[in-house]
């Protein structure tokens, strides 16, 4: 259970930095009075190449995670 306890804060941490990150980009769209097409398409490749694909593989392994801890838990209430 240390394994995945220590995973779990990792995925945390990963989280919290591409929520600053994100946080990040919206002020500066919140600063500029116009918004230029070529910076909206890299926002977005960014979104699509980077955060979508990385934010998909934590739900996966807090998905594969929760389904271990609900079987020990499991077999926990049988002893």
């Amino acid at each position: 259970m240390d394994e995945i306890f220590e995973e779990l804060v990792s995925l945390r941490k990963e989280l919290n930095a591409i929520g600053n990150n994100l946080n990040q980009v919206i002020r500066r769209f919140n600063a500029v009075d116009h918004l230029d097409a070529t910076l909206c398409h890299t926002v977005e490749t960014i979104l699509s190449d980077d955060v979508r694909p990385t934010i998909a593989k934590i739900e996966a392994r807090i998905a594969r995670y929760s389904e271990i801890w609900s079987q020990k838990s499991w077999w926990q209430e049988l002893d």
